[in-house]
């Protein structure tokens, strides 16, 4: 029996990490025209309470907004634990200009990919050690989001 889908807009969601800890998400969009992704917003708000009973999303900590694949939702490695009024959308300033076009340029991040960003927002893995060096950079909503402190391969 096919395991039923648990999340929806504004399903708040916790990301494991490298450390045991977790970062929160919330589904702010479905676009199954752009790829049967997902569009969401990623906060710097962390914890090792993997209940989630802390979970309020912080609008000012908001550390990305993208497309994103669902495979970690629908299996259930993004832990849903709880819902709120979906936010941010207003954040992502080509979305009225893609969904327009019908998505066609949108560019999906793979959920795989969110969770490496995720840990190197938190240190635990080298900010720059991509192919382009520059990648996670372009994850962030604003390049004032980027971390001080990060851990760096190519120094």
């Amino acid at each position: 029996m096919a395991k039923m889908k648990e999340w929806t807009e504004g399903a708040l969601f916790l990301v494991p990490q490298a450390d045991n800890g977790h970062s929160l998400g919330q589904v702010v969009s479905s676009e199954k025209q752009a790829l049967n992704s997902v569009i969401c917003v990623f906060y710097d708000q962390r914890s090792h309470d993997s209940v989630g009973s802390w979970v309020v999303p912080d609008p000012s900590k908001m550390i990305s907004i993208l497309f994103t694949t669902t495979d970690l939702l629908n299996n259930g490695t993004w832990r849903v634990v709880g819902r709120s009024t979906p936010l941010g959308l207003d954040r992502m300033g080509n979305y009225v200009k893609l969904k327009a076009a019908n998505f066609v340029g949108a560019e999906i991040t793979g959920s795989g990919n969110v969770m490496e960003f995720l840990n190197a927002f938190y240190g635990l893995l080298p900010w720059d050690d991509w192919h382009d060096p520059k990648y996670l950079d372009k994850l962030l909503v604003s390049p004032e989001m980027k971390p001080k402190d990060l851990k760096l391969k190519n120094r």
